[in-house]
């Protein structure tokens, strides 16, 4: 063969066979040889490269199928596809919600050691005056034991001096119990403090109101026909939730709310009155003036309508004095339950003041409060709860 390699065929007819033509090259079982010269080549990355654009352009169409069949699903439905799972709006609501009690209870303990060390602080002062104050005591017995004038009386004299000196130094180094929960940086750290305890159990009661609604909404679905036909054209891949295991999700929490409420509710001065925040219903944080007396609890009228309690004009009233020019009239009410701490306290008598009283905030009484012993802590801005004997 001369000139370049190309590709031939020729037939042996003694033999009635395809045979094959003997040059360098590729050559195929139906007698063709590829010879690698350029041309070649080309031709064969060109029809390579239309069969890949095919298979891509194949692919791009599943894929736009497959995406738009998601998309429908999840709007016919109102769901989310969460990694291989679908879920409902609401359980997006609780998984943010969850994710959010890690920080918050941080927070919270972070609020509560700064809070005690403030407070460990001011009380070692006052051990340190009443170490210096009981010194000065001794100092003064002794003193009796000699006459007036005498060397050893004069010289105590001038140590019991300095002695008082030292311990009204000290003294005025700290604040009284009273004066220090009054303190605007004591305070605003109870507050911080009540607002992150609020938060976490506020969180850690709607989480378990609102998990059994997801559980039916879920139930609603598996129990669809065809909610479950159009997951089995979407394939096996996909699964209905909930994502999550809410059995060990509800240990976590009753875990957690036992480690909040170890912890009595916090007090703080204000105007020299002594302020706790306490739940409505497990729902509504609310803010008393605290009374040791057994004066009724008064709410205002915008936190009974915040509440949602519904007084009808019909019920009992008492006329409340405030001062000798101003009195006004509250009606009754029963508060389902209030939260004191660790205990919860059912059937609350309560009087709603008129919407001209907003003035006067809440209040809330130790003698108000049946089946608990409570007590306001001043040293330790706590208040005391004890169930009733």
């Amino acid at each position: 063969m001369s000139g370049g390699q190309s590709c031939t065929r020729r037939s042996n007819s003694s033999s009635g066979r395809t045979g094959y033509n003997e040059v360098a090259g590729l050559t195929t079982s139906a007698g063709f040889q590829l010879t690698s010269t350029p041309s070649t080549l080309a031709d064969m990355n060109r029809r390579l490269g239309i069969l890949i654009g095919i298979a891509f352009f194949v692919g791009a169409i599943q894929l736009w199928a497959d995406v738009t069949a998601i998309d429908s699903f999840a709007d016919r439905y109102e769901l989310t596809l969460t990694d291989d799972t679908w879920v409902t709006p609401l359980e997006q609501r609780l998984q943010d919600r969850l994710q959010s009690l890690g920080d918050t209870n941080s927070r919270l303990k972070k609020a509560q050691l700064e809070l005690d060390k403030a407070i460990q602080a001011n009380a070692s002062g006052w051990q340190r005056v009443a170490q210096f104050e009981n010194q000065l005591q001794q100092l003064i017995k002794a003193k009796e034991r000699f006459s007036a004038g005498s060397p050893q009386y004069l010289s105590l004299e001038k140590q019991i001096a300095r002695q008082r000196e030292t311990v009204k130094t000290l003294a005025g180094q700290c604040v009284t119990p009273e004066e220090f929960g009054e303190k605007p940086a004591v305070r605003k750290a109870v507050i911080q403090l009540v607002n992150l305890r609020h938060n976490l159990l506020l969180s850690i009661y709607w989480l378990r109101r609102e998990t059994p609604r997801m559980m039916q909404q879920y139930k609603t679905l598996h129990d669809d026909e065809q909610v479950i036909a159009s997951m089995h054209e979407l394939g096996s891949k996909f699964r209905l939730g909930p994502a999550g295991d809410y059995k060990r999700i509800a240990s976590q929490l009753a875990k957690l709310e036992r480690s909040v409420l170890a912890s009595p509710p916090p007090i703080y001065r204000q105007n020299g009155r002594t302020r706790v925040s306490l739940l409505l219903d497990d729902r509504l944080p609310v803010t008393f003036t605290w009374r040791e007396s057994s004066e009724p609890v008064l709410l205002t009228a915008n936190v009974a309508a915040a509440a949602g309690y519904d007084v009808p004009n019909n019920v009992p009233r008492l006329n409340i004095r405030i001062g000798p020019d101003r009195q006004l009239l509250a009606q009754r009410f029963t508060i389902p339950y209030l939260r004191v701490g660790n205990h919860v306290v059912r059937d609350v008598e309560a009087f709603v003041l008129p919407p001209e009283g907003e003035d006067l905030g809440c209040h809330i009484s130790a003698g108000s409060l049946r089946d608990v012993n409570a007590q306001a802590d001043s040293a330790r801005l706590q208040l005391k709860v004890d169930s009733a004997e």
